[in-house]
This record gives structure tokens, C-alpha cells and sequence, in this order.
């Protein structure tokens, strides 16, 4: 079927991923188990379909999206625990987060985990470009070192401006600068659930000639022959000092559990010229074929190949019984009632616009502008800045929350939209679409949630809700909405819960 990677001759990576699968099913069969091999086609929901019929102790998942549409790789993730069945790898969230860089930066900062300085464009914002050169321009949410080739690093306005051009027409409308580090280069591997460890320390070599910049390109992962795949070489163990080494031990374990990772996942660094420690970015579930980084460095670990796939199941076997992340356990909010809350996907779209329409608060214009977020989130995933959930009970959606960090703050998060059915509602619905969102939000070293809604009597129900949930109001804008309409902001601080808001009272503040 035709992709974008089509497009700019990037096919090569799509199918890398059945070197791994062939890896991994061999080490498995010679370890005793029965495989069975279960191809995935698009669309999503008959991919699901046919992973609803499969019978297995465990599944290992080496998924990687469909061609051209990566967040299918998050999608199904999500969709895995529906299954009741332990799998390998990274939840949803560890895979959107790490996926879209922009989103991923934030994580960085919030956890202080240094990360080179950087900004998000698209073709139309080249003005507010505000970094020194040289940059690097790398698309926001791809991985594989897909749209990553020598011209990626810049020196000048004319060549940023080519490349931001590029990325944005071929990857997405968005594209992510940074300073360009031209220091050492290492990788690791974690392993782990509760307690991560990690394995041999990888570096990546450049001999490369004068001009080209030292990078690992696209041409270097996957097009043998080319100068860049013979001029990049993997050295691991690598050589040195135990001081640094503990050093990139100590922030790859840091940056793990900062996106919330779980069973595997690598972490990429440079070194600047005063010899600090950047993190370029977190890969949850990278490749594991035979021959390349992770199974290497397991390899230099001490591990053969086949064990190394053992931990890999063993440590999915372990999750199941630990994990209590918002997708991978269902939330209990009543007696007998376990709905399941997952990232949006498509399918999921005509349910809630019929249940925004169908409770009164609603107005039509809010439920046209709902529309709206949800098409861009569904375009472009956690890359559009909003992040959405649904709540699911006997295959129904009866809830549903949108978030994301606030532009231009630093750990300030708005809340959106949150709706529940109308004959759903009483059931604790609400109230675990917000212990997500505040979940989601702390695992992002978030401090403040804030949310907006009016004053009129008929949200009465609505304040309630959200004081209850130890929310307060702290603005109040007189006829916002429309003469005798207030709106009202409520905030929820995550860093000191105890705080009282010293602004506006809630009794004036809900005209009470």
C-alpha cells in the first residue's frame, strides 16, 4: 500500500521488524514454547479482530504500526490488555510519550533530565526561530531515524527553512530542532518492571569523511554499502571510564521510569563539549533481532540470545501481576462495574459525539469545537497537544476525558473536556476518567491541573464535581460566556494537594 516512506525511499525500515520476529520465534521454539505467528494487516479494528481470536499463555508483541501510520503502534498497544492475556514490552502511554518528541522534551524537562535545547516548527513559524546554529531537524513523531539524512543538520536560515519544509510536507505538518551536539555518542538498554536494570553500554563510532555530520542517519541503520552504514559502527562494550558508565546507568534508569516504561526499552545520549550527559530520546520496545544494539548489548551482558528473550517474556509474566497503570488494569468504580480506560482511536469517534450530544450541557457549538480536537488528535496523536482517553464498559464507550500540558508553561496541564453518558452517569465513571488524567499528569511531573466552566445554575452539578475532587476556584471572569454567564477557573495543585487557593472563594465564585 503506499506511505510516506514510500515517498522519500525510507521502505527499508518497514520491514525490518521481520528480522526480529524470525529472531524471536526461533529462540522461543528452541526454549521449549509453541509459537504461533500472528501477521497483522490494516485495518485496526480487523488486526484486533484477529487478536481476538488467538489462544496463548502470553503474547510477545513486536507490532511497530502500519506502514506510513505509527500511531497504530500505540493504538493497539492500548488495546492489548482487553485481551487479559500478558505481553511484552512497553504500555500505550511509555509508546505515545516517547513517540512524539515534542511531548517527550516535556517529559525530559519536567523530570530534569537534561535534553539538548529545542524547539517545535512547521513551515509557517520559521520567523519565531529563536536556537544558534548549527540544529538538527528531525520529524516529531517517527522513529527508526526515519526523515534523518545528512542535510537534517543546518547552518543557516535558507537550509533550517528547506528542512523544516521538508519534514513538515512528508512527516506530519510539524517538525522538532534542536542544538546539534557533536560529542560522543552511547545508547543502553533497561530492562525491568518495578526495578530496572540495564545492560552493556553501546557507542556508536564515527569514521566518516570530512563534512558529513556525525549522526545516525537513516542510510547508516538500514542501506548497506553507503557511506554512512560503513562509516557508523557499534562499539559495546563500550570503552569507558566506570565513572561515566555509572552515570549513564543512573539517568537511563531515571528516564525509564520517568515515562513509565515497562519490560524493555533504550535510551540515546550524546556528550557537549563540557563533557555533560543530553538524552536524545527513549525508544520503549526497540529492536531486538539478533544482530543489532539491544541484543548485542545482552549479549555483552552475559546473556545468550535465547535468554535474553526469556527475561523479556518473563519480565511480561511479572508485569501482569504489578502493573496498575491506567490501561493495563481496569479501574474499579463500583460494585461489579470495571471499565477500561484507553487512548481514542477512530472507531471510538461516533459513540462520543453521540454522547456529547446527548447531554444538555453541551451546546452545539461546544460539541462542533469537541469535534474538532478530536479529529486533530486522532490526525496526529499526543502530537497535537491534546491527549484523549475513553472510558469502556461491555465493549461501550460511556466516558471520556481530553487533556494536555498548557503551551508556554512549565507542569501547568488544562482539562478539557470530561463527559459521561448520561444513563452511565452515578457510577464512578467521572471520577476515574480524573484519577487518570491527574495520573497521567504526576507521571509527567506535572504541577497544577486547571479546568474552566460557567456559573450559570445548570452547571451547578458540574462545580460540584470538581470540588469534590479537591479542585478550587481561583478566577472568576463576570459574563464571559454570555450576560449573567461567569467563567470559572478551578485549579488542583499535585505538588502541595494540601494548599488552599487564597484568590476567589467558592461561595462567591459559584454564587452561593
Amino acid at each position: 500500500m503506499p506511505d510516506r516512506y514510500g515517498d522519500v525511499g525510507e521502505t527499508k525500515a518497514v520491514f525490518g521488524v521481520l528480522e526480529a520476529v524470525a529472531g524471536v520465534e526461533g529462540s522461543l521454539a528452541d526454549h521449549g514454547h509453541r509459537v504461533i505467528r500472528v501477521p497483522l494487516l490494516p485495518p485496526l479494528e480487523a488486526a484486533k479482530e484477529r487478536l481476538r481470536r488467538v489462544k496463548a499463555d502470553v503474547i510477545f508483541n513486536l507490532f511497530e504500526g502500519f506502514a506510513g501510520d505509527p500511531q497504530t503502534e500505540v493504538a493497539l498497544a492500548a488495546f492489548l490488555p482487553e485481551l487479559g492475556l500478558p505481553y511484552t514490552g512497553n504500555p500505550a502511554e511509555a509508546l505515545a510519550a516517547a513517540l512524539d518528541k515534542v511531548r517527550a522534551k516535556a517529559i525530559f524537562e519536567s523530570a530534569g533530565i537534561a535534553t539538548p535545547v529545542w524547539q517545535e516548527l512547521r513551515s509557517d513559524t520559521i520567523g519565531q526561530f529563536r536556537l544558534s546554529f548549527p540544529c538538527i531537524v528531525k520529524p516529531c513523531a517517527e522513529d527508526a531515524s526515519h526523515g534523518v539524512g545528512p542535510e537534517s543538520v543546518v547552518h543557516d536560515l535558507p537550509s533550517l527553512e528547506r528542512q523544516v519544509g521538508r519534514i513538515c510536507r512528508y512527516f506530519g505538518g510539524r517538525a522538532l530542532v534542536e542544538e546539534y551536539i557533536d560529542g560522543r555518542e552511547f545508547n543502553i538498554t533497561v530492562l525491568g518492571n518495578s526495578d530496572p536494570t540495564v545492560l552493556a553500554i553501546s557507542e556508536i563510532v564515527y569514521t566518516l569523511p570530512p563534512g558529513l555530520p556525525r549522526i545516525l542517519t537513516f542510510q547508516a541503520k538500514w542501506d548497506e554499502g553507503t557511506i554512512y552504514c560503513d562509516g557508523t559502527v557499534n562499539v559495546c562494550p563500550a570503552e569507558i571510564p566506570d565513572e561515566l558508565r555509572n552515570a549513564i546507568a543512573e539517568v537511563a534508569i531515571r528516564t525509564f521510569n520517568a515515562f513509565g516504561c515497562r519490560g524493555y526499552a533504550r535510551v540515546d545520549f550524546r556528550m557537549d563539549h563540557r563533557g555533560g550527559l543530553k538524552v536524545l530520546e527513549v525508544n520503549p520496545n526497540p529492536d531486538i533481532s539478533p544482530g543489532v544494539g539491544a541484543a548485542r548489548q545482552a549479549r555483552a551482558s552475559g546473556y545468550t540470545y535465547g535468554e535474553f528473550i526469556e527475561r523479556i517474556v518473563k519480565l511480561a509474566m511479572e508485569g501482569r501481576a504489578i502493573d496498575r497503570s491506567p490501561l493495563a488494569a481496569p479501574i474499579a468504580v463500583g460494585k461489579g462495574t470495571e471499565p477500561l480506560i484507553r487512548p481514542m482511536t477512530a472507531e471510538d469517534k461516533p459513540a462520543v459525539m453521540e454522547m456529547l450530544r446527548s447531554i444538555p450541557e453541551f451546546v452545539p457549538q461546544e460539541v462542533v469545537v469537541a469535534g474538532e480536537l478530536i479529529d486533530a488528535y486522532l490526525a496526529n496523536g499526543v502530537a497535537s497537544g491534546y491527549d484523549l482517553r475513553v472510558a469502556v464498559m461491555e465493549g461501550e464507550v460511556v466516558g471520556y476525558v481530553c487533556f494536555g500540558p498548557t503551551p508556554l508553561t512549565q507542569g501547568t496541564w488544562d482539562l478539557y473536556w470530561i463527559a459521561v453518558s448520561p444513563r452511565s452517569q452515578g457510577k464512578g465513571i467521572g471520577r476515574a476518567l480524573m484519577n487518570l488524567v491527574e495520573a497521567e499528569v504526576r507521571k509527567a511531573k506535572g504541577r497544577i491541573v486547571l479546568v474552566e466552566t460557567a456559573s450559570k445554575p445548570g452547571y451547578e452539578k458540574t462545580r460540584e464535581f470538581y470540588r469534590s475532587r479537591g479542585y478550587e476556584v481561583i478566577s472568576r471572569i463576570p459574563d464571559f460566556y454570555e450576560p449573567g454567564d461567569d467563567k470559572l477557573t478551578f485549579q488542583k495543585r499535585l505538588d502541595c494537594p494540601k494548599r488552599r487557593s487564597s484568590g476567589v472563594s467558592e461561595k462567591s465564585a459559584d454564587g452561593g
